[in-house]
């Protein structure tokens, strides 16, 4: 799997679930149905190894992106 795959918009729709709490964003099925309810695609359509390398490379993305979180 690539890195690219995270992308600065993949990253920003992670943060819109997580700020809503709709969800456990540890739970990979809940986010996906989350995204994919708030119509959120590029982070609804994560294959489960594309979530865990994005929870595994989080801060490091968060870094890159330069996405801060409130």
């Amino acid at each position: 799997m690539e890195d690219n795959v995270i992308t600065k918009e993949v990253m920003e729709q992670y943060e819109i679930v997580r700020k809503s709490g709709v969800t456990n964003m540890f739970d990979y099925t809940g986010v996906i149905n989350a995204a994919s309810r708030m119509k959120l695609c590029a982070l609804g359509s994560l294959t489960f190894d594309e979530y865990k390398a994005l929870l595994l490379g989080f801060n490091k993305y968060m870094k890159l992106y330069k996405i801060k979180q409130y």
